[in-house]
């Protein structure tokens, strides 16, 4: 029971870094309501005892996890290098949502909600990929396709789209892979 609440509360963005530890965010309330907050929770024994942080997740809440590194974690906008013991908000991402197991790329939501980052150094620092200030709907799900170098994003119940990084600027050709009337939740 992540809340604390008799009835379960919320629970988002879970993720488990070792048989003992795992992070989540948590709420009385729906994630949609006005004026809900979701605050970063810990448990260091299997869930026996959970500790919920003062740490407020107002970016995406979703947790990962980094290649090479189990004890570094991401939850929302907060990072972790210590097993999810201490916490920093990072700058210019709120919420990795993919990371490549293989390179270590990271892809994540920027800091005004809807442009797509990435890092290639475990999280320390992010460049926009894909700026998507002025576009409809925040991604909802990001992917990484190696083998093409195409990053693929979901806006929820809406498209599916991709498009490849390119150094040299931050608004790449996107192609639409599957138009607005197909329902799309997670890539």
């Amino acid at each position: 029971n992540w809340s604390g609440l008799h009835w379960g509360g919320h629970t988002y963005g879970a993720y488990r870094l070792s048989r003992k530890t795992a992070v989540a965010g948590v709420s009385a309330h729906w994630r949609h309501k006005k004026g809900n907050v979701i605050r970063l929770a810990v448990t260091h024994d299997g869930g026996e005892t959970v500790t919920r942080t003062d740490h407020v997740i107002a970016g995406v809440p979703v947790g990962c996890g980094a290649k090479g590194d189990p004890q570094r974690v991401f939850l929302g906008e907060w990072l972790s290098r210590d097993g999810a013991q201490t916490w920093e908000r990072m700058n210019g991402c709120t919420g990795v949502m993919f990371c490549d197991f293989r390179t270590g790329l990271l892809l994540g939501v920027g800091a005004d909600g809807r442009s797509i980052v990435q890092s290639t150094d475990n999280g320390e620092t992010w460049r926009t990929v894909l700026d998507r200030r002025k576009a409809n709907g925040p991604p909802s799900s990001l992917a990484y396709d190696r083998e093409t170098k195409r990053i693929y994003f979901s806006r929820w119940s809406w498209d599916l789209s991709a498009f490849v990084a390119d150094p040299a600027t931050t608004a790449p050709p996107v192609e639409t892979v599957l138009p607005g009337e197909r329902h799309v939740c997670s890539v």
